[in-house]
Parts: structure tokens; C-alpha cells; sequence
């Protein structure tokens, strides 16, 4: 029998997404569901005003305190306060859908790309960083480059692709997730386990088939 497969709606700048990781690792690790990332598009080259970078750094603090996720020093007092930062979901995206395309493991550029940006305060909407990040995954440089350079015309499809999934299945932003099995889709209430990955664990093993 095939495996159920999980869909999960993220975006690699969303705060949110961050606290759900540990929760997505999970579902890996557990080598029961064919996990399917699709890249929704939240940022689209932005910046933020004073009162905007505030609300997100609370924001931040409070996914901290309630999952355990790191946000480090140059995130908080340097990239997310920097008026010059700009925020386009669009680059880390295709990265990792060109992990994909290589045989790679998007999840794990995904969490190359968060711990970049909320613990190192890098810029994950520059090339450069992106490659850095792939070959962190043993993926060739070169090779990255030229499937960025494809994965490019196609990930505003994806993300139209995504956009609409998310409105057929009730919305609600990122991160969703949604099983689909012979039945049907069906929503999970990830944001019930953040901080919680035993529980959450415990749950995925309530959804196999006996």
C-alpha cells in the first residue's frame, strides 16, 4: 500500500513555519508519509517599516518561548532591524525546489534556509547564500545555479499552484498541512503541538492505516 502523503504549505520567511519544524522533521523521520513541500509566496521583496519590525520581533520572541526555537542575536538586533533589509520569499523557494530537482532533500535546505535567517541573521533572498546553503547538502554549486536558473521561470506557477490549494482546503496561511489519502484531504491542526513533538509524534501514528 502507497503511503499517505502529507502536503505542507510553508514559507521558508514565515515565523510560524519556524516554530512548526521540528514538528515537519518529525513526519520525516517517521518514514511513513511522502511529505510534498509547496512554497507559498509570503514576502515578495519588502521592507519593513520601524512599527512592522517590532510587531515581528515579538512576534519572533513568542514562538521562542513557546517552542524552543532559537532566534539569535544578529536576527533580532541586526537583519530584522536593518531598514535595508529586503524580504522575498521568491529566491529561498526556488532554492529549494532546485534541491528537489537534484535528488535532494528540500526539507533539509528549508531548515538550512530558516537557521540562516532566524539564527545567523543572513540574507536568504541572495543567490549567493542560497549556493552556500546547497552545498552545505552536499549538492554541486554549479549544478544549483544552473537549476535555480530553471526553477526560476516555473516558481511563481508553484506558488499559484500552492495559493490555490490553500484556498480549496480553508485557507488560514502558513503553515498548513493537509493528508491526503484515498478518502479525500484532510487538514491537520499542526498549530496544536508546536513545542510539542512527542505528542505531535503520537498523533502522526493515530493517522496510519492499521
Amino acid at each position: 500500500m502507497s503511503k499517505p502523503i502529507l502536503h505542507y504549505i510553508y514559507d521558508p520567511l514565515c515565523g510560524w513555519c519556524y516554530a512548526a519544524e521540528p514538528l515537519i522533521q518529525a513526519v520525516q523521520a517517521l518514514e511513513r508519509f511522502a511529505l510534498v513541500l509547496h512554497g507559498g509566496g509570503l514576502m515578495r521583496g519588502q521592507r519593513f517599516a520601524p512599527a512592522m519590525r517590532q510587531h515581528i520581533v515579538a512576534s519572533d520572541r513568542r514562538i521562542g518561548q513557546l517552542t524552543g526555537q532559537l532566534f539569535g542575536e544578529a536576527y533580532l538586533k541586526g537583519l530584522i532591524q536593518d531598514p535595508e533589509t529586503v524580504m522575498d520569499s521568491l529566491p529561498p523557494i526556488t532554492a529549494i525546489r532546485a534541491v528537489e530537482a537534484l535528488a535532494g532533500d528540500g526539507l533539509a535546505m528549508q531548515v538550512a534556509i530558516q537557521h540562516a535567517h532566524y539564527v545567523d541573521g543572513r540574507s536568504v533572498s541572495e543567490l549567493d547564500t542560497l549556493v552556500e546553503l546547497a552545498v552545505g547538502l552536499d549538492v554541486e554549486a554549479e549544478a544549483f545555479r544552473r537549476v535555480f536558473a530553471q526553477q526560476s521561470e516555473s516558481v511563481m506557477g508553484h506558488i499559484d499552484d500552492t495559493r490555490r490549494m490553500l484556498d480549496a482546503n480553508g485557507g488560514g496561511g502558513f503553515p498548513t498541512l493537509l493528508l491526503e489519502t484515498e478518502g479525500g484531504l484532510r487538514r491537520l491542526e499542526v498549530s496544536n503541538y508546536y513545542g510539542q513533538p512527542q505528542r505531535w509524534t503520537e498523533f502522526l501514528h493515530t493517522l496510519l492505516p492499521r
